[in-house]
C-alpha cells in the first residue's frame, strides 16, 4: 500500500485532483487534471488476467460515465518485486486503458504527462526576403484561389499548381 500512497501524493503534488465516487465499485480511485485522467489501483498480488480484464472494465465505465478514455492512464501499484517480463507484458498490452506498473517513484519518469521535467524548447526562426519565401507565398496564394482552405484540392491539382511556380522558379 505505501506505493499507493506514494503515488497518491507525487499526483497530488502534479495538480491532480480526485474524482470522488467515480469508480469505487472497482476498487480504484480516479484523478483529473482537467486534461487527463488518471486511474490508479492497488495489487497486492498481480496477475495479468485480472490486471487486464480489470482494464477493459475500467475503460468502459469511464466510456459510460462520459469520460474522455483516449486521455486515460491505470497506473498499477504494487510493493513487491516484478520481473521485468511481467512489467512488459501488462505495459505493452493494449487492451483496455494505457497501462504503467508503479513499483518506485522514479517510474513517474517514464509517463510522459506525469514528468517533472518540462523541457523548454526556445525557437528563433529568421525570417528573410529571400526568393525562396516568396515561391512559397505564391504557392499558398495560388492554394487559396483554388479553394483550397475550404474543400481537400486533389493530388493532382496541387502537383499542378506547385510544378507551375517550380518552372517559373527555373525560368
Amino acid at each position: 500500500m505505501n506505493m499507493f500512497n506514494r503515488t497518491h501524493n507525487e499526483l497530488k503534488e502534479l495538480g491532480f485532483i480526485v474524482l470522488e465516487n467515480r469508480l469505487d465499485g472497482l476498487g480504484c480511485t480516479l484523478y483529473s487534471n482537467k486534461q487527463y485522467l488518471v486511474v490508479v489501483k492497488y495489487y497486492k498480488n498481480p496477475s495479468k488476467e485480472i490486471i487486464r480484464n480489470e482494464s477493459i472494465k475500467i475503460r468502459e465505465e469511464l466510456f459510460h460515465l462520459n469520460f474522455n478514455v483516449w486521455n486515460a492512464y491505470f497506473l498499477i501499484c504494487i510493493d513487491e518485486d516484478v520481473s521485468k517480463d511481467f512489467l512488459y507484458l501488462i505495459e505493452k498490452d493494449t487492451k483496455g486503458l494505457r497501462k504503467y506498473v508503479m513499483k518506485d517513484i522514479k517510474d513517474f519518469d517514464r509517463i510522459p504527462i506525469l514528468s517533472k521535467e518540462k523541457g523548454e524548447f526556445i525557437f528563433n526562426v529568421e525570417l528573410s526576403n529571400s526568393n525562396q519565401f516568396s515561391e512559397v507565398e505564391e504557392i499558398l496564394d495560388l492554394l487559396k484561389i483554388q479553394n483550397g482552405l475550404e474543400v481537400k484540392l486533389s493530388t493532382e491539382k496541387i502537383n499542378e499548381i506547385v510544378s507551375n511556380v517550380m518552372v517559373r522558379m527555373v525560368d
